[in-house]
């Protein structure tokens, strides 16, 4: 049976949160790390329950060992319980020794040379830090994928010891070369997620180190270099757009909501199946506009570009606004009656493999067979024959 994944769920949830006004703390997701933490007043306790997170982890570690997820959290988990006073007194971080022993029994895990970085760097350990990961970018020469294109990209976290001005000057410098490169090859037609990746970093790099306006301009100058109708067909950038809602999303406080809404309004002629542009602006659009004006964007995109995407947000948008069951049972009644549907982008095509002349009528047949025993009042068995009739003991249904 087909789901939706995750990344919609993730989007659809955040429409849920901000027109219920539901605490982060109190969605669906569960309780946070964070939230468990501030409400275990008692060291020891605290201490005991991370003991427990990082068994876990561990223990679910041997059934997804790839996950970079479960890694930090064993680490994580690993600092908080042997750690019972401020990080900066503690020399060696805590969770040095349970790392080393991970990274011992996987010599090429280089996630986990990563993840162990950015907790020491995060304690503090700069240097040691920087050195580690330079081992895991050594690593990679070894490993079945080019690792030029891994080599240059910048880790950049909110350390206690700032850059220094030249530190920042040569990223800098190194970033527009990096971008001017890049631009050269998307003039010859050449996008891939790596340059669209660099991109980004560069653009989150300008807006740590000098605001957002600088970070949006290299969004804004990278994403003008294709024309629209172009844009529209190229997934990569795609990806580097829904990087440029989520800033603008992240810091809608400081910006017109004005300003933010054209541009969502603008942008959903070239992307009407976006599931996270219709995140934004629905959550855009509950603080900017009228609720009349957000369900005619909504009603005039169902009628131009219809889809399982906009559908799902009209209709998660009608039900936490407590409209008439009316509305939404109308909104319903025409998505199951949309014969565009069948081709959008979350319906899956039958898969007839090749070989088999007669594959797509016995498996009608059947499929007609399971849905008659379901209207039937008889009895079937899983090959679809009816026992009522052929009921009789010693009966062969398959040879």
């Amino acid at each position: 049976m087909d789901s939706l994944p995750d990344s919609i769920l993730n989007d659809l949830r955040k429409v849920e949160e901000i027109l219920t006004k539901i605490d982060e703390n109190q969605t669906q997701s569960g309780y946070s790390l964070e939230h468990v933490l501030n409400n275990s007043d008692n060291i020891n306790m605290r201490s005991e329950m991370m003991k427990f997170v990082r068994n876990v982890s561990l223990q679910c570690l041997n059934v997804f060992p790839h996950d970079h997820i479960l890694k930090e959290a064993a680490l994580v988990a690993e600092e908080i319980s042997n750690t019972k006073m401020n990080s900066s007194s503690v020399a060696i971080t805590p969770c040095k020794t349970l790392a080393k022993s991970l990274l011992k029994s996987n010599h090429q895990d280089v996630h986990l040379r990563g993840v162990y970085a950015r907790r020491e760097a995060a304690f503090g350990n700069i240097e040691y830090a920087r050195k580690v990961f330079d081992m895991a970018l050594l690593s990679i020469e070894g490993l079945p994928w080019d690792p030029k294109s891994n080599a240059s990209l910048l880790f950049f976290c909110q350390f206690k010891s700032q850059p220094s001005s030249l530190q920042l000057l040569r990223a800098r410098q190194g970033f527009k070369e990096q971008i001017r490169v890049i631009q050269e090859t998307w003039i010859h037609g050449s996008i891939n997620e790596n340059s669209v990746a660099s991109i980004c970093c560069a653009s989150l790099f300008e807006e740590l180190t000098s605001g957002l306006e600088y970070g949006i301009e290299i969004l804004n100058q990278s994403l003008s270099m294709v024309l629209p109708e172009r844009r529209r067909k190229i997934h990569q950038l795609e990806l580097l757009f829904n990087y440029y809602i989520q800033m603008l999303w992240k810091h809608h406080s400081e910006v017109e909501l004005a300003n933010i809404w054209n541009i969502l309004v603008q942008e959903l002629q070239i992307y009407p199946f976006n599931p996270k542009l219709y995140n934004t602006i629905i959550q855009i659009g509950h603080l900017h506009t009228s609720p009349s004006k957000l369900r005619w964007i909504i009603d005039d995109y169902l009628h131009k570009k219809p889809s399982v995407s906009v559908y799902l947000f009209a209709l998660s948008y009608e039900i936490r606004k407590g409209s008439s069951h009316h509305r939404v049972h109308r909104i319903f009644e025409r998505a199951l009656g949309d014969n565009m549907l069948k081709s959008c982008e979350l319906n899956s095509e039958s898969v007839i493999p090749g070989g088999f002349l007669e594959w797509k009528e016995t498996m009608d047949s059947w499929g007609s067979k399971m849905i008659s025993a379901i209207k039937g009042l008889h009895f079937v068995a899983p090959t679809g024959s009816n026992l009522e009739c052929h009921g009789k003991e010693g009966t062969v249904f398959v040879g």
